[in-house]
């Protein structure tokens, strides 16, 4: 457990305790849930048919962080916040349903993303939520939504965010990053095949930085 607690980053949101992992994924102590966004599973697959060599290890890499985070925190349920899939079905679908199988002790759900269009009306061993859930304080989905979202706190994915850090001289460092505003709250890409997007955080928000197997508050 010291272990762990040395690797996370605590934060208390509305009285709830949300542990910030480095694997990047949040796990919300009072749920007993894990929340990931963007896995993106079959990326690997569809660019490898589109004659780019892209290592087949790349969706083992993904599953074996997220059975790592399993073991940690034993956790009652599973929640991928939209893009779980990346494209129309191949083998590492498979792997996904094998996988969710094999945890069979977990509630798997997935609030669908942009990238999950073509999910159909297949049979699936995990539930599909609607694009938008609310469960006080947060409501989730996969896009930052436009409407107001008072008092709930939109918990996302979809913009992969990563920090730009810069040293002496012309050393600059890009991490991924959990990036917390005043009331969206926006998890880093957890696929291991995924890009990020340099954000620009405003003088309120939270920035946790995700580098060296650690979690590091670097803003706010």
């Amino acid at each position: 457990m010291q272990e762990l607690e040395d690797k996370v980053g605590f934060l208390c949101i509305q009285g709830q305790t949300l542990l910030l992992h480095p694997h990047k994924a949040i796990y919300w102590k009072e749920k007993s849930r894990l929340l990931l966004a963007d896995v993106h599973l079959g990326k690997a697959g569809h660019f490898r048919q589109a004659g780019i060599p892209v290592p087949q290890t790349v969706a083992m890499e993904t599953l074996n962080r997220l059975q790592e985070l399993l073991e940690a925190f034993c956790p009652q349920e599973v929640w991928i916040l939209g893009d779980l899939f990346h494209s129309r079905y191949n083998k590492e679908w498979d792997l996904w349903a094998d996988f969710v199988r094999m945890n069979d002790q977990q509630r798997f759900v997935l609030i669908p993303g942009n990238h999950d269009r073509y999910l159909g009306s297949g049979d699936y061993p995990f539930e599909i939520l609607e694009k938008e859930y609310k469960d006080p304080p947060f409501i989730f989905s996969h896009e930052p939504l436009i409407a107001h979202t008072q008092p709930y706190i939109n918990m996302v994915g979809h913009i992969h965010p990563a920090i730009l850090l810069r040293g002496k001289g012309r050393q600059s460092l890009r991490l991924p990053c959990f990036w917390i505003q005043e009331q969206v709250m926006v998890l880093p890409a957890f696929g291991a095949f995924t890009g990020m997007h340099t954000i620009e955080p405003k003088d309120k928000d939270k920035i946790f930085a995700v580098g060296e197997g650690k979690i590091w508050k670097i803003h706010g």
